[in-house]
């Protein structure tokens, strides 16, 4: 059994922090993420902290892509301080609480309660039967890939034919299923694992253009949809810990539009 003592250690925090942090609504996810900080930071009494992904899986039990979408939410609220350094990033929290870009819990709650006294009316659910579900509707919810998925997955294969000859043998058919089977996978990234359609553009690009070993290293193995999804999150961190400089581009989709056969 557990019996937690303060001479084994605490956290040494403002009242007024704690206070402002428990008036905002955040998601479960981003308060382990805000807890992480606090303890790896003022825990040691350090008000920064170099956090790997990898330490914030493990002291949080998230995945890494969860991870990744909970601290680009904090960041973009201002409660969460990033900062990049020698392709590392530095974490604290902004204790400047009236900087935070949140909803007060308060105020939510009180705008909730008039919509809620309204909605009495009860809706009854229908159990849906064999005769209901049929075949269409459910290949319908299976291909909900969009024009930007397809356009992500055309870029994918315009820059793998440029660099790959076995990709540049493919026939027309061929590259259009390529396009429709990798498009699926995207989808999936957008719908499932919420990555933004610009960061899945910045992510292809910087695979198939950078010089750099780490890009340089995962395109030899990203070649198809299905792997550029399973190790997302892993390019991400690659992606953004390569110093900024130039680099050759295989191909602009603005320009090319085309693959160069």
């Amino acid at each position: 059994m557990s019996n937690p003592q303060l001479e084994d250690g605490y956290t040494k925090i403002a009242n007024e922090l704690i206070e402002a942090l428990f008036r905002i609504r955040l998601s479960g996810r981003e308060y382990a993420i805000i807890l992480c900080v606090i303890r790896k930071t003022y825990g040691f009494n350090k008000k920064e902290d170099w956090i790997s992904y990898g330490k914030f899986e493990k002291f949080t039990g998230l995945t890494r892509s969860c991870v990744y979408r909970a601290i680009e939410g904090l960041v973009a609220k201002k409660l969460l301080v990033a900062d990049k350094q020698l392709g590392q990033t530095i974490y604290s929290l902004n204790k400047r609480y009236l900087e935070w870009v949140v909803a007060d819990k308060q105020l939510v709650a009180d705008k909730l309660q008039g919509s809620c006294q309204s909605a009495t009316q009860v809706v009854a659910y229908k159990q849906p039967t064999k005769e209901t579900i049929t075949k269409e509707t459910i290949q319908k919810k299976r291909d909900v890939t969009t024009d930007a998925d397809k356009m992500s997955a055309k870029k994918m294969l315009v820059a793998l034919i440029n660099q790959n000859q076995s990709f540049a043998l493919l026939s027309n058919q061929s590259r259009e299923s390529k396009v429709n089977s990798w498009a699926k996978d995207i989808e999936k990234l957008r719908r499932i694992d919420c990555m933004p359609t610009d960061k899945i553009d910045s992510v292809i690009e910087w695979l198939y253009s950078s010089t750099h070993k780490d890009a340089v290293f995962w395109r030899r193995n990203i070649l198809s949809g299905n792997k550029l999804r399973e190790h997302f999150a892993r390019l991400i961190g690659s992606m953004e810990s390569e110093p900024k400089k130039s680099f050759t581009r295989y191909f602009n989709p603005q320009i090319d539009g085309e693959p160069n056969n």
